[in-house]
């Protein structure tokens, strides 16, 4: 799954996450954001270690981070 974190409409990324590993648990997510780090705008928190594509980002660094996600235990 490929989301952004900072979304309109009331969910944010990570609890839409949350939501899909219900229904499929071991769900791989990789998220996206224009803020950096793992404190999102002080709004929303994800886990130290889940894969991050900062913003601006190019095809290829999509590219190259979908396979390490999609290659990881």
């Amino acid at each position: 799954m490929f989301t952004d974190i900072i979304m309109p409409g009331g969910i944010n990324g990570n609890e839409l996450a949350k939501l899909a590993r219900i229904k499929r648990p071991g769900l791989k997510v990789l998220y996206t954001s224009g803020f950096p780090g793992t404190q999102l705008g002080g709004t929303v928190e994800i886990e130290a270690d889940a894969p991050l594509l900062n913003k601006p980002y190019r095809r290829n660094d999509l590219a190259k981070l979908i396979a390490e996600v999609l290659a990881a235990a």
